[in-house]
């Protein structure tokens, strides 16, 4: 039974983790390889990502979880708002300290800034609307769990996109590398939030995943009383 029961985690595990990772490094994907880079493949991935999420794993184990593709999709779009704001607020300060597109390392930590600004608004929706309201255990971690998840997600895919772009690169490989590369990237970036998010999930939702489990499995009592 509870090789059963541990092995149902795993299969919420792989379903959230292989649904995020693929949705993801779509959007990435297109978003980055498209002649102009707007943001719009990334906004559909991450609605898809919602969706698939509530509509695979969540709505077996919470209630009114409907509104997890509501909060997510506007806390989604908030989160460009917040990073629009600050990010046209603290630009003096990088241009006036001559930090802004100075080295490779600066762009870096940028990408990675606003990667934990989409991460943190949208696990605060997520958490303040539909898993503090189903009072699950220590919620609250869903915050930084995705803040840290999406800080390194764009850090990394970022990254690959400023290296296939590169003017040494491009001279050398262009073409169809260029698109190999942002793809790579995208690949790698959409799995560490999958993971990320899909170990933070699995261990919030332990004790549900468990009870689902053992609410499918057949009545034990039963078995042995037909052995005895």
């Amino acid at each position: 039974m509870q090789t059963k029961l541990r092995f149902s985690k795993i299969i919420v595990f792989a379903q959230w983790t292989g649904l995020t990772s693929l949705s993801l490094t779509i959007g990435f994907s297109f978003s980055l390889n498209s002649s102009h880079p707007d943001g719009l493949f990334l906004i559909v991935s991450f609605m898809l990502v919602a969706i698939l999420q509530w509509a695979i794993v969540l709505r077996r184990y919470l209630n009114n979880v409907a509104w997890w593709v509501y909060v997510s999709a506007m806390g989604f779009l908030l989160s460009f708002g917040v990073y629009y704001v600050l990010d046209q607020v603290t630009r003096p300060l990088w241009i006036g300290t001559g930090l802004i597109n100075s080295t490779p390392t600066i762009e870096v930590i940028r990408n990675v800034i606003w990667g934990a600004i989409i991460g943190f608004t949208l696990g605060l929706a997520q958490w303040y609307v539909v898993l503090r309201n189903n009072k699950i255990r220590y919620a609250v971690w869903w915050v930084p769990a995705n803040t840290f998840a999406y800080g390194i997600c764009f850090g990394i895919a970022l990254e690959f996109y400023t290296l296939a772009k590169s003017a040494r690169w491009d001279a050398f490989f262009g073409g169809p590398l260029n698109m190999s590369v942002i793809i790579l990237g995208a690949v790698l970036a959409s799995v560490v939030v999958g993971a990320i998010t899909g170990i933070t999930i699995v261990w919030l939702l332990r004790d549900r995943i468990v009870e689902h489990g053992k609410d499918n499995m057949p009545h034990l009592s039963e078995t042995s009383a037909a052995h005895d």
